[in-house]
């Protein structure tokens, strides 16, 4: 089964967005970076030949996927340390 299948990956992103903004007023009160991750990755979905390169079944992240989490983080870390 697959996100990716049925009008799946748009009723993910709803509700990734819903919880995205809580996140946003949540680290803003504190004073938080937030990493935008599932716009991030959404957009390498759709610019590959096959999103399943980047998500395996619409969620999971492949190795392909870990490792642009894992620059974006340092992206964004890197950004703090300036």
């Amino acid at each position: 089964l697959s996100l990716f299948d049925n009008g799946g990956i748009q009723r993910w992103e709803q509700e990734v967005e819903i919880r995205r903004q809580m996140v946003s007023t949540i680290a803003a009160d504190y004073g938080a970076v937030v990493v935008p991750l599932q716009k991030i990755i959404s957009e390498k979905a759709a610019e590959a030949a096959d999103p399943e390169i980047v998500l395996r079944d619409g969620v999971h992240p492949t190795l392909f996927g870990h490792q642009l989490i894992a620059d974006q983080y340092l992206k964004y870390a890197g950004e703090l340390l300036k």
